[in-house]
């Protein structure tokens, strides 16, 4: 599925779901615009997207090219890239039950405040493994991923290329990072 140029004044420029279960294979969602999850936004919703890309989307709020709020999401094999917003230019991950990144490579994203790549918070049960983080930038300089009132974390054999990584709550380093 490919979702090009769309807007939305509020929540979900290329894609949104509200409640229920969204399962995508192959989603290419590129320069699209919303308040809120200009890519993707998916709220109190089960996400889960294998293989795809989520490029030049651009949300004037939260999450430029993804946004999960109370919800869970499973994220393998994506591209977030050149994506903007003011918190979360890559992905916004909020209250989520449980949150996989497998294979997630962030570059070029920014957030005019915090998290560049991705910002998550009061988010529980995330992994996050196999991802590379590289040339994020945000303003105030949390340029790679936030993890903000976040508890049992586990991250392992993820790079961060000269990139800042803020980590509130309880984590483990599985190692490889």
């Amino acid at each position: 599925v490919t979702v090009l140029q769309c807007s939305a004044s509020q929540s979900g420029g290329g894609v949104y779901a509200y409640g229920g279960v969204l399962q995508a294979v192959n989603l290419v969602v590129e320069q699209c615009t919303a308040a809120n999850g200009a890519g993707v936004d998916a709220i109190d919703a089960v996400l889960g997207i294998d293989i795809g890309s989520l490029r030049d989307n651009i949300a004037s709020d939260e999450g430029g090219g993804l946004r999960v709020v109370d919800g869970s999401a499973l994220l393998e094999h994506i591209v977030l890239q050149r994506n903007e917003a003011v918190y979360g230019g890559g992905a916004l991950l909020d209250w989520c039950d449980a949150v996989t990144l497998l294979d997630v490579a962030c570059s070029d994203n920014n957030a005019v405040l915090r998290g560049g790549a991705l910002y998550a918070t009061g988010t529980s049960d995330t992994y996050v493994s196999g991802c590379s983080v590289s040339a994020n930038t945000a303003g105030l300089g949390v340029d790679g991923m936030v993890f903000a009132s976040s508890n049992a974390g586990l991250v392992s054999d993820t790079s961060f290329c000269g990139q800042t990584v803020h980590i509130g709550g309880t984590w483990s380093d599985l190692g490889g990072n």
